[in-house]
C-alpha cells in the first residue's frame, strides 16, 4: 500500500513539473522573433532573412517572405504545436529558448533543419 502512495506521489510531481515547464516556455516565447540563420541538412543554409514569428497569448502569426499565416499554438514539453486556420497541426522541437534566442529543430521530408531566431 505504501509503495502505491509513493508511486502516485512521484507521478503527480512528475506531471506538475512538466506543466511548469510548459508554462515557462509559453511565457518565454511571447513576443516577436526574426530568423537570422536557417540550416537544412547537407543542402547548407537557406535564406532566413524574411522569416518572422509573433506569439501573443495562445495565437501566433508567421511570415515567410510573401507568405503569411496565423492561428493558434500550444507547447508540450519542448514541442511547439501550431495550427493555422483550417490546416493540420504542425510540430517543431524547441531546441533552445532563453532570453532573446529561440532555435527550432524541424524535419521536412527527411531533411533535418534548424531555424535560429532572435527577439525583435
Amino acid at each position: 500500500m505504501k509503495s502505491n502512495r509513493m508511486f502516485t506521489l512521484a507521478l503527480l510531481l512528475s506531471l506538475l513539473s512538466g506543466c511548469t515547464e510548459d508554462r515557462a516556455y509559453h511565457q518565454a516565447i511571447q513576443g516577436e522573433w526574426g530568423a537570422y540563420k536557417w540550416t537544412a541538412g547537407q543542402e547548407g543554409e537557406r535564406d532566413a532573412s524574411q522569416v518572422r514569428f509573433r506569439f501573443e497569448e495562445d495565437a501566433y502569426q508567421a511570415a515567410f517572405g510573401d507568405q503569411e499565416e496565423q492561428g493558434s499554438f500550444r507547447i508540450e514539453g519542448d514541442k511547439l504545436y501550431t495550427r493555422a486556420g483550417g490546416q493540420q497541426e504542425m510540430m517543431v522541437k524547441i531546441a533552445r529558448l532563453s532570453g532573446d534566442t529561440l532555435e527550432f529543430e524541424m524535419n521536412r521530408g527527411g531533411i533535418p533543419e534548424r531555424l535560429y531566431l532572435r527577439r525583435i
